[in-house]
């Protein structure tokens, strides 16, 4: 297994959600990797939690990052999270950036879970990505 081409992966997540016009004009552009304070005015992105499973095989090594991604807003509706939340899946459905380490292989939707927070101060949109990475150029 490799965690290498990890930092890489995730600032072409990052490059690909703040550079999409329409997901821009749906979300103000609000992207983070930390829960932002206080308590947010309007929806935002967050590039959440990840988990990476062993993928290597006789041709190198290789992992499947499961990358977490949450819409996440006010709690006076879902139509607005669900819009971003569309734009997200179809920016990242068979995603495939150049990386300076590594490259890859499949991006697909693993599920998605919607849902209000209790209590229902906001509601939010969990999507998570299967991503296979071949690390192509490991260190040692």
């Amino acid at each position: 297994m490799s965690y290498g081409p990890a930092p890489d992966l995730q600032q072409a997540i990052y490059a690909a959600l703040t550079g999409d016009a329409e997901l821009t004009s749906l979300s103000g552009g609000a992207v983070f990797d930390a829960m932002p304070e206080g308590k947010p005015e309007d929806c935002f992105i967050l590039i959440g939690d990840e988990e990476v499973r062993d993928r290597s095989d006789v041709s190198g090594f290789g992992a499947d990052f499961l990358v977490a991604i949450s819409v996440i807003g006010p709690s006076d509706g879902f139509l607005k999270i669900k819009q971003i939340a569309a734009r997200v899946s179809d920016l990242l459905l068979n995603f495939n950036p150049s990386l300076a380490r590594g490259c890859i292989g499949f991006s697909h939707l693993d599920r998605v879970r919607a849902r209000r927070s209790t209590p229902q101060t906001h509601r939010r949109v969990d999507l998570r990505f299967r991503m296979r990475v071949d690390d192509i150029t490991p260190s040692n």
